[in-house]
């Protein structure tokens, strides 16, 4: 891997995305701005922020998102928060309820482009021709893009695809694996501890 000089001009750049490309070393990392902009309609997007995502998902628990604590906390914090709302605190509950809330966001993000969105969309990642895909998304609409080119991968995956293939790790889990979704302040300390500091 060369490293890139202090001073890159644009030229520069573009001729290290090529030689990625030619390499086949180009790797793209997205986000949720991506699903939000692949299905956008007049009436706004059908992907939800993760705002949008925490709130629905307290809601359908009966939990009041507004009495939530969010100032100054992360949305892993927040999500903490409403299970540990909805547990009533207890050790034993906290974990169904954590179960039931990765539902609920699985459940939030079952949503797929129409086949307007594809056909418009698929050509820009058929172009940029990626040898692999990091997402935070939970959603399957890359792979939706991507039909038969793809392989989606979860967090306990190793990243690693068969040839021709553009393997999509998610980072964060995939919903239709929802006890794997790494979205509560616990999930992500188990990424970087062992498994007695859970609750």
């Amino acid at each position: 891997m060369t490293k890139p000089s202090k001073s890159l001009t644009r030229k520069g750049v573009l001729e290290s995305l090529a030689s990625s490309v030619s390499y086949g070393n180009l790797g793209l990392f997205i986000g949720a701005g991506f699903s939000k902009a692949v299905l956008e309609t007049k009436f706004g997007s059908v992907a939800l922020s993760w705002p949008e995502l925490l709130e629905k998902t307290a809601r359908k628990m009966n939990i009041d998102y507004a009495s939530i604590d969010r100032i100054g906390a992360s949305y892993p914090e927040i999500a903490t928060r409403i299970c540990v709302r909805h547990s009533g605190k207890d050790a034993g509950q906290f974990k169904r309820s954590l179960r039931e809330f990765k539902r609920g966001i699985a459940e939030l993000t079952s949503w797929y482009p129409t086949q307007d969105q594809r056909d418009k969309f698929s050509v820009y990642l058929e172009s940029i021709n990626p040898s692999w895909i990091i997402t935070t998304n939970y959603d399957l609409v890359i792979e939706s893009l991507l039909t038969g080119r793809s392989i989606p991968l979860g967090p306990n995956d190793a990243l690693s695809a068969p040839k021709g293939v553009v393997p999509v790790f998610h980072l964060h889990g995939i919903r239709t694996n929802p006890e794997e979704l790494i979205i509560a302040q616990q999930d992500y300390v188990a990424l970087f501890r062992s498994p007695q500091h859970y609750f």
